[in-house]
């Protein structure tokens, strides 16, 4: 899922792991992200992209929007990738 947007960070979800995250397509830990999260929330025009493949549980995915939206940030969207096949 590449970003277009000089000014946003990817954050992905994977299910391999089931709680594993990614930021710009690095593994990074809950701990990490929380860091990385509070250097985005100090730039207004920072926009956090959510991308999580079909088997990541909704939860999870409002877990981490949740968390984002605590920390500070404001912009949030989701990245979506269209199926192959697809007209």
């Amino acid at each position: 899922f590449p970003s277009h947007d000089k000014n946003a960070c990817t954050l992905c979800i994977t299910a391999a792991a089931g709680t594993e995250l990614e930021l710009n397509g690095n593994a990074i830990s809950k701990e990490e992200f929380v860091i990385q999260l509070k250097q985005i929330a100090q730039n207004p025009k920072s926009q956090l992209q959510i991308a999580a493949d079909q088997m990541v549980p909704y939860g999870r995915v409002a877990e981490v929007m949740a968390l984002a939206q605590a920390e500070g940030v404001v912009r949030l969207s989701f990245l979506t990738q269209a199926k192959s096949g697809n007209k």
